[in-house]
């Protein structure tokens, strides 16, 4: 089957197996592209229901759905939940997405458009929430099950992001330009893959 665009194999993904890698299963450390000047993708994460499900602002962020329930500290651990006594700050997120492999970047450098830039805000003691910058200069997310959604309003993440929710800004990250590894947590078969970047 030839494939142009995700509508093309929309019908033919009920088939297609996207599934849960099991902890029992040898699932391989993989190493993700780097990926600079990302086009919105949203029919990619938004059409299949389970993988809209299964993955997380933070799966989104990086562009690697694979991850799945990504949690920062342990994208190539076999751990799958959050610590209990994980207290939610800049400083814990921080030292979590050095374990993952992010660099730290600056404003002018997430903003120039030459790196795979991410955003984190935070929610003091309760969570943090990741954007990604999108080659058109605005942030998307996708916030938990919900589907993938550009912010137009979003330019400036340190100023436009915050909100009743979340009160402080992270800072900005990049994937470096060898990737990171991670486990993968989502089995989707190639066709699917091919429309992530």
């Amino acid at each position: 089957m030839a494939l142009g665009t995700f509508q093309d194999v929309h019908a033919f993904l009920d088939h297609l197996l996207v599934r849960p890698v099991f902890v029992t299963e040898a699932a391989p450390i993989r190493t993700t592209p780097r990926r600079v000047n990302l086009a919105f993708n949203g029919a990619a994460w938004n059409t299949h229901n389970f993988l809209q499900d299964q993955t997380n602002c933070y799966a989104y962020a990086l562009n690697c759905p694979e991850a799945g329930w990504a949690i920062p500290g342990q994208l190539a651990s076999h751990k799958r939940n959050v610590p209990a006594n994980m207290r939610v700050s800049a400083r814990t997120i921080h030292n979590r997405l050095m374990k993952d492999g992010l660099i730290v970047i600056n404003e002018q450098q997430a903003l120039s458009g030459k790196f795979h830039a991410i955003a984190v805000v935070i929610a003091p003691n309760l969570d943090c929430h990741f954007y990604r910058r999108d080659m058109d200069g605005t942030w998307s997310d996708k916030g938990g099950r919900d589907a993938a959604a550009r912010n137009p309003t979003i330019t400036v993440p340190s100023r436009d992001a915050l909100g009743q929710k979340y009160l402080k800004f992270g800072g900005y990250y990049a994937v470096p330009p060898h990737g990171i590894q991670y486990r993968p947590r989502l089995r989707i078969p190639e066709p699917l893959l091919q429309f992530f970047g």
